[in-house]
């Protein structure tokens, strides 16, 4: 992965930027748990903001346009995103997990159990 973006700032597919990404929604998170909870559905303004940080492209084949990131990215991505809605990370790694495997037909059993992937 190159050290810097092409405007020279920070590298757009890097772990630690899609973590920090996670990281400055939590308190957004934490203030629509309640309405999701209520309406039982994750709200459109998560979906849009998940979308906008590219998190639904982490997986996906960079052929295809993603980041082709690797597994364990998801696992710490739950963890941050749960720190602030645990069902918003659900979501997200559930969604990661069905996509890899039946769009991409990427190693499924690896996809299924994320944190048993190999470094």
């Amino acid at each position: 992965m190159a050290a810097g973006g092409a405007d020279g700032g920070p590298d757009p597919a890097s772990r630690e930027t899609f973590l920090e990404r996670g990281r400055a929604m939590i308190p957004a998170l934490r203030a629509r748990a309640q309405r999701a909870e209520r309406d039982r559905r994750m709200p459109d303004e998560t979906h849009r903001a998940f979308a906008d940080a590219g998190f639904y492209r982490l997986f996906q084949p960079a052929r295809y346009g993603g980041y082709e990131m690797d597994w364990r990215l998801l696992v710490d991505m739950n963890v941050e995103l749960g720190r602030g809605f645990r069902i918003a990370a659900e979501t997200l790694g559930s969604g990661a997990r069905r996509v890899a495997c039946d769009v991409y037909d990427l190693e499924p059993e690896a996809a299924r159990s994320p944190a048993r992937s190999s470094a």
